[in-house]
């Protein structure tokens, strides 16, 4: 904003906020815009834990605001499911205006959802779009500047990749100095496997290695998983988010991957935050050499009764380590796999061996030794 938008009335300079805050990540509850623009004294906008009766005149001031801000036509409202609340998007008519006041180009959010038979539908993303708001609430609270996912696609057209969000802060290293940790944030609301899990195996080795892409500017240094504290199968059974996701990046990694864990915790089916905690910690790569390392839950079998483990090695290509029944013993195979435009795969070495046991342990270490650094250069 100008200095000269300071010198507006103050209801107009809180429309205009308003619409800015809604812009940025597509649609807002009252809730989340009230910890925005009402935060408690001496502390940061976003903050989203605080006392009831604190939380409760925050949600009512922004309540009175969006009812102003529909009156004008500068907002629409949705209904969420169950006891989510309504949603507020930008109307045609809201992002003109904030275009028309701070030369700032909005998108209207009345494509958002479908009516069917009149009724208006959220997205099915929309409890995963709601998670990764309070995420970079979250972040923004603790005094971090945030990119939304809205505003890095918007600035990065074109990518194969887009994360949940980037959390920059400002970290002091042990000598003194500070530097930037870049966040490449990922909300993790869903079950993956398979081809999706390595994807996101893949995502955090790159950010890891700060080989992911150049998004506005930024490039991320610290991969984040949030995830529920409350997740259940279809079997209504709890479901250990970190342990899960933990195990199935390990699959993929040849070397020790450093990373935060978000666990959001909700006090009631209105997704009122009951508490965040951060932790940082290190996946482990599976150690062939360690008796004790499950290596056998690595590899995933096929209906020939072949095994095969998708890895990536340092220079971020994929490999395939395979183990075969051979007559009365085993064969262990390393393969490339590279891109389709890359050519084919190819074996790069094989070899029988005695046990099931032995076979794995020791094609992931052949591979680990002989090809994770030199990758497909490797002779």
């Amino acid at each position: 904003m100008t200095t000269d938008d300071f010198a507006l009335p103050a209801h107009e300079f809180q429309a205009i906020s308003a619409l800015h805050w809604i812009s940025r990540f597509g649609w807002l509850r009252a809730r989340e815009l009230g910890a925005l623009m009402w935060p408690p004294r001496d502390t940061r906008p976003g903050s989203l834990i605080a006392d009831d009766h604190r939380m409760n005149e925050q949600r009512k001031l922004a309540s009175r605001l969006l009812s102003r801000l529909k009156e004008s036509r500068y907002v629409l409202q949705r209904r969420l499911p169950g006891k989510a609340g309504d949603a507020y998007v930008l109307s045609g008519a809201g992002a003109h205006y904030l275009q028309r006041r701070l030369a700032y180009t909005a998108r209207a959010g009345d494509k958002w959802g479908r009516f069917i038979d009149g009724k208006w539908l959220p997205p099915s993303s929309w409890e995963h779009e709601l998670i990764v708001t309070l995420t970079m609430l979250h972040f923004l609270s603790r005094g971090a500047t945030i990119k939304t996912e809205l505003e890095i696609r918007a600035e990065n057209p074109g990518q194969r990749k887009y994360p949940d969000g980037l959390v920059v802060s400002k970290v002091r290293l042990r000598d003194g100095s500070q530097q930037d940790m870049i966040q490449w944030v990922e909300v993790e609301s869903a079950d993956k496997s398979g081809l999706k899990m390595l994807a996101l195996a893949r995502s955090l080795i790159d950010v890891t290695r700060r080989q992911a892409p150049t998004l506005s500017s930024l490039v991320a240094n610290v991969p984040t998983i949030v995830y529920r504290s409350d997740l259940v199968n279809l079997a209504g059974r709890k479901v250990d988010h970190k342990n899960r996701i933990t195990k199935a990046v390990q699959r993929h990694i040849g070397a020790d991957l450093s990373l935060f864990f978000v666990q959001m915790s909700f006090k009631n089916t209105s997704y009122h935050v009951a508490a965040i905690e951060v932790e940082r910690t290190r996946i482990h790569r599976l150690d062939p050499s360690d008796p004790t390392s499950d290596v056998k839950s690595a590899f995933a079998v096929n209906r020939e009764g072949i095994f095969t483990r998708t890895v990536v090695d340092e220079k971020g290509r994929d490999w395939t380590l395979k183990v075969r029944p051979l007559h009365d013993r085993y064969r262990y195979e390393i393969w490339t796999a590279p891109k389709p435009e890359e050519g084919k795969p190819t074996e790069r070495f094989g070899y029988p061996i005695e046990t099931l046991e032995d076979a794995f342990r020791t094609v992931l270490a052949r591979w680990t030794a002989r090809f994770y650094q030199n990758s497909y250069e490797s002779q």
